[in-house]
């Protein structure tokens, strides 16, 4: 039986400017995944320095997700636009 995935909330208060993401709820096996996920899309993530190291990520155990999501899915983010 696949081990069960389950849903954390990510958030940092490292950088508080504009063009950067504060939080998200995504999908992982672990908080120690959940907490290396890029809140946004991973294509613009060159080009964006919205994010932080992962020490500065925090995580908080949601629950477990639903059969149908996917490992590693950005459930939703939330971006400062500036």
């Amino acid at each position: 039986m696949a081990e069960k995935l389950k849903l954390y909330r990510i958030s940092q208060i490292a950088r508080e400017d504009f063009s950067t993401y504060d939080s998200a709820v995504v999908v992982a096996k672990s908080e120690e995944e959940a907490r290396r996920i890029y809140p946004g899309d991973p294509e613009l993530a060159r080009y964006l320095d919205g994010w932080v190291e992962y020490k500065d990520v925090g995580v908080v155990y949601l629950g477990e997700a639903a059969d149908y999501l996917e490992d590693g899915q950005v459930i939703v983010a939330s971006f400062n636009a500036g």
